[in-house]
């Protein structure tokens, strides 16, 4: 749940960065389309390692890599293109394990359960996952954007005429 609501709140937020730290709204796009080509072409990168180092000592590389990415965001500022491009391809990396790996560490969990207990549990298992998958996608933004909307920061809102505390709620959530 705190990985995929760590991750929701970073794409959700992304055309604010681009917009208001970056200054670039006209690149929303591009930095969107890096993300995703990043979680397409890494996903056999985090196979070949899963199968080098483990499941689980995967899982735990991508988040810290993904939390040194992420840490970077606060060297971002107007212009930096390069930067937050960057930003978005180590993201959209780490995404995929973050996607994919916990599924498969849950079907082994489940595959085992179900050989200890002698019955079926993968609805069960699933349904859990499901319901816990979709809580991570709404709850940041119930979190995030009510508190950068109080803070005057909104999609529409003038760069210039926000206020650098908001600036820095932004990136703080992100």
């Amino acid at each position: 749940f705190a990985v995929q609501a760590a991750n929701a709140m970073t794409v959700g937020l992304l055309a604010l960065m681009a917009s208001h730290i970056l200054q670039a709204p006209q690149l929303v796009g591009q930095l969107f389309l890096a993300l995703l080509l990043a979680t397409a072409f890494f996903v056999p990168i985090w196979i070949f390692l899963s199968r080098r180092i483990g499941k689980r000592q995967t899982w735990v590389t991508a988040i810290l890599v993904c939390v040194a990415i992420l840490l970077c965001s606060y060297l971002a500022g107007p212009s930096n293109t390069a930067l937050m491009y960057a930003i978005c391809i180590g993201l959209g990396a780490c995404m995929t394990c973050d996607a994919v790996r916990p599924t498969s560490m849950l079907a082994d969990i489940v595959a085992q359960d179900e050989t200890e207990a002698g019955r079926s549990k993968a609805a069960r298992f699933l349904a859990i996952k499901n319901m816990a998958s979709k809580m991570a996608f709404v709850a940041p933004m119930g979190i995030a954007f009510p508190l950068l909307g109080f803070a005057g920061l909104d999609k529409s809102s003038d760069t210039g005429a926000v206020d650098a505390s908001a600036l820095s709620l932004l990136v703080f959530f992100f």
